[in-house]
């Protein structure tokens, strides 16, 4: 893929990220007002919970795409995975 492509590719992805990025904080505010005024946090706190994880995929989706597109074995960064996967345990524990 040529260079000005790749460029046009990034960007306007970066603003499709953008753009949910700004939606989904409206909506955070409005299920916040809601759930101040009817006392049922049940909808804020779920959309609290997902609303990273969809980010944290959507920011990943270009590798992951580039990942499956390259041919041969996939290989597992152990070092990575650790280092990583201890931190998150341990944050987790600690709720």
């Amino acid at each position: 893929m040529s260079k000005l492509k790749r460029f046009v590719a990034y960007f306007l992805y970066a603003l499709f990220i953008a753009y949910v990025f700004s939606w989904a904080e409206k909506y955070a505010m409005h299920l916040h007002r809601l759930a101040a005024a009817t006392f049922n946090y049940y909808t804020s706190i779920g959309f609290s919970i997902f609303y990273p994880i969809i980010i944290g995929i959507l920011i990943g989706l270009p590798k992951l795409l580039a990942q499956l597109r390259k041919e041969g074995f996939w290989k597992w960064d152990w070092v990575k995975f650790l280092a990583i996967g201890i931190q998150c345990e341990i944050r987790v524990e600690m709720i």
